[in-house]
């Protein structure tokens, strides 16, 4: 059985809400992990078929939203994983930090 834990760096199980733009548009979805090079989303609905588009989402006991540009990298069902192809430098700082005060706890 093919594994779906294919990401190097170590996730960090989150509930979070993402909107996934879509011609402009926000696609709520739900993150389900989070790691520094992606996320695994779980569609409301069927997710969308696009090589590239912009995930907006907030962090835990932080104020604003972090945008990432994120490409899918498989899709079963509503289930979907996305790689982070490109961040604004502090909100990947934003994110390490989230990150490693999680795997840190």
């Amino acid at each position: 059985m093919e594994s779906l834990n294919r990401r190097l760096d170590r996730r960090v199980p989150v509930e979070l809400f993402v909107n996934q733009y879509v011609d402009g548009r926000p696609v709520l979805c739900d993150a389900l992990d989070l790691s520094w090079s992606g996320m695994l989303l779980k569609h409301r609905q069927e997710p969308p078929d696009l090589a590239l588009y912009a995930v907006e989402f907030g962090l835990p006991e932080r104020e604003g939203s972090l945008w990432a540009f994120a490409r899918p990298a498989w899709q079963r069902g509503r289930l979907q994983a996305v790689r982070i192809v490109g961040m604004d430098r502090e909100d990947n700082r934003e994110l390490a930090r989230f990150l490693a005060e999680r795997r840190a706890a």
